[in-house]
């Protein structure tokens, strides 16, 4: 058994290349022993913990589908919020993006969404009339906490704009 130590410093943004998202520090790496047949360079120790970055970040972020629901219900909240620009700015349309990040929204140890609080957003009713389309929320299955409250909404429909 050869012991050699290799350091592998992984860089912001080297993780940022891997995974398409920034982490809030360098990581740092270390192989202590290893059979002496291996001949296991720094370099080849470094690329796979590069991989092992990559990897690790794509299991960090939340679901496809999940983030896509999201996007689905910020659009139909737009409908009834006068500067949309401003509104829900975290919940970006990016593919990269982890929804699990974003504001209002928390997800537990396996990136799923366990809690939405859509509580006092700023929306206007169209008409006087503010519909909320149950079926947007069909995408988060382990959805323990929806909050909703002080929203004003007249009418809750299963498949509405659908």
């Amino acid at each position: 058994m050869c012991c050699s130590i290799y350091v592998c410093r992984v860089t912001e943004r080297e993780t940022k290349i891997a995974t398409g998202k920034r982490s809030h520090s360098d990581f740092y790496f270390v192989l202590s022993c290893m059979p002496m047949e291996c001949r296991f360079t720094r370099k080849h120790y470094c690329f796979w913990v590069l991989i092992h970055v990559a990897f690790v970040g794509v299991l960090e972020s939340c679901l496809e589908e999940e983030r896509l629901g999201l996007l689905s219900i910020k659009d139909h909240f737009k409908l009834y919020n006068g500067d949309a620009s401003e509104f829900l700015p975290s919940w970006t349309d990016d593919p990269v993006a982890d929804c699990c990040s974003w504001e209002r929204v928390k997800c537990n140890n396996a990136t799923m969404v366990t809690q939405l609080s859509l509580d006092e957003l700023p929306l206007s009713p169209n008409d006087g009339q503010m519909v909320l389309n149950m079926s947007l929320f069909a995408p988060f299955k382990e959805l323990l906490n929806l909050s909703l409250s002080h929203n004003d909404f007249t009418v809750c429909n299963q498949n509405y704009g659908k």
